[in-house]
């Protein structure tokens, strides 16, 4: 069994990471145009759909792209070599969902091309929570972080359940009162936050 060499690892976070920079850029931007669009309407986009893009990249972009990679990457130097590229196209796979919606959710906001990507983004990380778990075996016996890692993986998979769902209210057009559409959305965000990356 050849295992990943440490130079690898180093190599395929940088390389990784270098994308979740970019996306952040991303992120602030379309945070800049929603807020520019309270003063001047921009054409072509909608305010709801604007934060609908915003949230689903922020997450899908930024934290669950950089949880993936730093996630692997601690995992990597534990299992075989040829296991790096199941890996890789699981981020490649996630970066496509996050782009999608970023660009879907900006354009039509909840319809079916968005929700394809959207559901392409819980896919994956279902995938990445399997193959991860499955590998997670090969984690030392005495490897104190195992635990944290495990339970950020699981909680990662479980707050799928939040943007799936609210997908489905949305497009069945479900008016939710004001309030309870926000305090829905602040329960998923803390989920993902706290119960994902920072336990990681």
């Amino acid at each position: 069994m050849v295992l990943t060499s440490k130079s690898e690892i180093e190599k395929y976070i940088k390389y990784w990471i270098q994308f979740g920079f970019i996306n952040i850029a991303f992120v602030a931007f379309w945070g800049t145009m929603m807020r520019y669009n309270m003063l001047h309407e921009l054409p072509f986009f909608q305010q709801q759909n604007l934060l609908h893009a915003h949230s689903h990249f922020a997450f899908g972009g930024w934290v669950s792209h950089f949880l993936y990679v730093e996630l692997s990457g601690l995992i990597l130097k534990y299992i075989e070599y040829d296991k790096i590229k199941i890996y890789n196209r699981i981020i490649v796979a996630n970066l496509i969902s996050a782009y999608g919606m970023l660009i879907a959710f900006s354009l039509q906001g909840y319809k079916a091309v968005s929700i394809t990507f959207s559901t392409m983004s819980i896919v994956v990380a279902v995938i990445f929570a399997i193959v991860y778990a499955k590998d997670s075996k090969k984690f030392p016996p005495q490897y104190a972080p195992k635990p944290w890692i495990l339970s950020s993986v699981f909680f990662n998979a479980f707050s799928i359940f939040g943007p799936f769902s609210l997908a489905i209210l949305m497009a069945k057009k479900y008016q939710l009162p004001f309030i309870i559409y926000h305090q829905y959305i602040i329960i998923c965000i803390f989920n993902i936050m706290v119960g994902s990356f920072l336990l990681a």
